[in-house]
């Protein structure tokens, strides 16, 4: 069996799982963020990123967690710079992120842990307040 290399090549005794769920800010899907899953407990190994939309995130097991604890993140994402400088040859006002997410919900942020676990259901929701 192999194992799992980080960035410095070391490998992980730990195996990744797959993810998926939803994300809500009040009572609307979240679109145009990502959710990133920020291993706590242990706490070696890579991030793992999946984009939200529509409400809906999911990644396979090739791209999802260590399994383990990890804190749990959603961030806004960017409007496109194509989209910003075409929206202003037009005359109109571009959103700079496509979902307001409240900070409380972004880096650092203890809000949300899960446990990932190999062979086990990991489906979560996240369910955020608009303050």
């Amino acid at each position: 069996v192999l194992g799992l290399t980080g960035c410095s090549g070391e490998p992980f005794s730990r195996e990744r799982v797959a993810v998926s769920g939803k994300v809500m800010l009040g009572d609307q899907y979240v679109d145009g963020a990502t959710v990133v899953f920020v291993p706590l407990e242990p706490s070696d190994g890579p991030k793992a990123t999946a984009f939200i939309e529509k409400g809906l995130f999911s990644l396979s097991e090739e791209r999802g967690p260590l399994e383990g604890k990890h804190r749990v993140e959603i961030h806004p994402v960017g409007v496109d710079v194509a989209d910003l400088s075409s929206g202003l040859a037009q005359g109109g006002t571009p959103q700079i992120f496509q979902t307001e997410i409240p900070v409380k919900y972004q880096e650092h942020s203890q809000i949300f842990t899960v446990e990932a676990v190999v062979d086990g259901e990991n489906e979560y929701e996240f369910l955020l307040e608009k303050n």
